[in-house]
């Protein structure tokens, strides 16, 4: 099976779209996974974004997470993107804000994935009379470029317009319990 027949997207799915990011930068294979979708590139909007992506997980590498206050430090810098992204969606007729974050081990893995899904279901829900949906997604340090396209694709394209306040991880298929690749 090739990618192009894997992703769950069809070429054009996202025409018209525009995806931005306020933290951190797509890939160029991401962009080009994007861009293959359909969406339009960030910098040609004149309109407001679609979905406003705040990738923070350049933020919690691994070796940066354990040190004391890091925890802290991701969800100040994942507040202040949100609020980026806000600012972006505000006066539009809605849009969705995402909130990426590597998956951390240990403690203070644990506590930021918490920190994250509080944080995410309190915007989710004030924010939610501006029209306004914001989720958080936890990818593996490196995720596979298609699947991560087509799930910002997924929350980017109508069919998302119900889904806000949620948590979710990008887990490979050979993570997964009782799966294989």
């Amino acid at each position: 099976m090739t990618t192009s027949q894997a992703s769950c997207l069809a070429a054009g799915a996202l025409t018209g779209r525009t995806i931005v990011w306020v933290a951190g930068a797509p890939t160029p294979a991401l962009t080009a996974a994007l861009a293959g979708l359909g969406a339009r590139p960030p910098g040609a909007a004149t309109t407001p974004p679609d979905l406003v992506v705040a990738d923070l997980r350049d933020s919690v590498a691994p070796t940066a997470v354990d040190r004391p206050g890091r925890a802290g430090a991701v969800l100040t810098a994942a507040f202040t993107a949100a609020r980026a992204g806000r600012d972006l969606l505000t006066g539009a007729t809605g849009g969705g804000l995402l909130l990426t974050a590597a998956d951390a081990p240990g403690p203070t893995g644990a506590a930021l994935h918490a920190g994250l899904t509080s944080l995410t279901r309190t915007l989710a829900t004030e924010w939610a009379p501006q029209h306004i949906r914001v989720n958080c997604l936890l990818t593996p340090q490196a995720p596979a470029t298609q699947p991560l396209a087509d799930l910002i694709g997924y929350l980017a394209g109508p069919a998302a317009a119900l889904l806000t306040g949620q948590p979710l991880t990008l887990t490979p298929p050979a993570a997964r319990p009782g799966r294989t690749a």
